[in-house]
């Protein structure tokens, strides 16, 4: 048994009509199916249903079936008889259209209860398309031709895609899909002025589509598959990375994972809950527990633990319970470089512009990594003024360079003090020994501005 067609009038009921007049109803997203009598033996290739509960089939021979309560119940309609098909119908509110092998097209003005028929195209017309009561779209082996009359008139829109196409479904007048039989899917978001070719991973040859919204389709097959409503997570097209992969075990300094969800089209996947599952290693903490997909299909989480050790990670889509096949990795690295002064150092004569070291002897470290390595660098101290007005800055440099830096935060009185604590990640070169020391300045207002590369951490 082969199904050729499925129409949905929201995400959750649906109707698939195939080959020995198989009719089937879901009401729940396609989680579950239910059989129903067409009363015509005749293989059915389209239907389209449409708000409230009308559902129009067609077929062989010509037949065009209607059913009054959203596929329970069927009745024909019309049947012309001979060689020839219909292979689709689209209905928006009482407007319907049906297409044929023949190039001929029916149109109904009264949801389906009565038709008119002509032969507009030479050539195979598969699919149509009507997005509102208006608008439709046809496509087959003449390409794609667009009504803006209910279907009494047809011409040819510039530029054409690629002929021939099995099947189209637009959600609106703007935004369609197009599928043919190789597994390739293209998609307008303006009306067919331009059009975007995908395609889809592990297909079987499918058979129509039907996007109840820009977002939600379902795609039946040949072989009698079904293809979720949802844009699916693809496991391969699925992105996890890691930045930085090494972090210190202070509790602290956190590796940023960021998951990127993709359908098989490779369009990013949002709304869905996604959370990390610590599978060995020292226990970490994950921060958020879980969050949602955005728009880009993206969500980060920050890890950070307090033991040295590699922490494994598995990523899932727990919105559709799936398991990503790409894991996280963070190692957590004690860290015995430590530079400390409880020196009070007097910066004198700044010109608001250039940093001084603090104290190169007793505030340096010398790190040289095996490997070329990232290293968290961070710097604090309290900062104090002699004078009402001048507000302070303290940095770190890594080889003479200042890598990050932070101000004081204010023009407090004199003597007052302020906390200023500055991060920097920072990628170090393999066998190569790095120097990393603290400085600041003073500035007073609108003096000193910083340079154009850098900003407070």
């Amino acid at each position: 048994m082969s199904l050729h067609a499925v129409s949905c009038t929201s995400v959750s009921v649906c109707v698939a009509v195939g080959d020995h007049r198989t009719i089937l109803t879901t009401g729940d997203g396609g989680q579950t199916w239910a059989s129903r009598l067409s009363g015509s033996t005749d293989t059915l290739w389209g239907v389209s249903c449409t708000v409230p509960s009308v559902c129009i089939a067609v077929g062989d021979a010509q037949a065009i079936l209607r059913s009054p309560d959203g596929g329970q119940t069927w009745s024909v309609i019309l049947q012309l008889g001979g060689s020839n098909q219909w292979l689709s119908v689209s209905c928006f509110g009482a407007t319907c259209v049906a297409v044929g092998n023949d190039g001929s097209i029916a149109t109904s003005a009264d949801a389906g209860m009565t038709w008119l028929t002509n032969r507009w195209v030479s050539g195979r017309l598969s699919g149509v398309s009507c997005p509102d009561a208006s608008a439709c779209f046809a496509v087959g082996q003449a390409g794609v031709l667009r009504s803006n009359d209910s279907g009494k008139t047809w011409a040819v829109p510039s530029p054409q895609t690629p002929a021939f196409h099995l099947a189209i479904a637009c959600a609106t007048v703007s935004a369609c899909a197009i599928i043919d039989q190789f597994g390739v899917v293209l998609t307008t978001t303006d009306g067919g002025n331009t059009w975007t070719s995908k395609q889809i991973d592990n297909w079987d040859v499918l058979q129509s589509v039907s996007c109840p919204v820009a977002d939600a389709c379902v795609i039946s097959e040949a072989y009698g598959g079904i293809v979720s409503m949802r844009p699916a997570v693809s496991l391969t097209r699925s992105t996890v990375s890691v930045l930085p992969g090494f972090v210190a075990d202070d509790g602290i300094s956190a590796a940023v994972v960021t998951v990127t969800l993709r359908d098989p089209l490779n369009y990013p996947v949002s709304g869905r809950a996604v959370s990390l599952t610590e599978q060995s290693g020292p226990l970490a903490v994950v921060m958020p527990a879980s969050a949602t997909s955005d728009a880009l299909g993206q969500t980060t989480f920050q890890v950070s633990g307090t033991v040295p050790g590699t922490a494994a990670f598995t990523v899932s889509d727990t919105t559709d319970g799936v398991t990503l096949r790409q894991t996280a990795s963070v190692t957590f690295v004690a860290n015995p470089y430590t530079a400390l002064s409880h020196g009070q150092y007097q910066l004198a004569n700044s010109d608001g512009t250039s940093w001084m070291d603090m104290d190169p002897a007793n505030l340096s470290i010398a790190l040289t990594p095996a490997v070329d390595s990232w290293a968290v660098i961070t710097g604090n101290a309290d900062l104090w003024t002699a004078t009402a007005g001048i507000n302070q800055d303290t940095a770190v440099n890594v080889d003479g360079s200042v890598v990050g830096w932070k101000e004081s935060g204010g023009y407090a009185g004199t003597y007052s003090p302020n906390a200023a604590a500055v991060q920097a990640a920072v990628q170090l070169k393999g066998g190569t020994t790095h120097l990393v020391t603290a400085s600041s300045r003073a500035r007073g207002r609108g003096q000193g501005r910083a340079p154009p590369s850098l900003r407070p951490c």
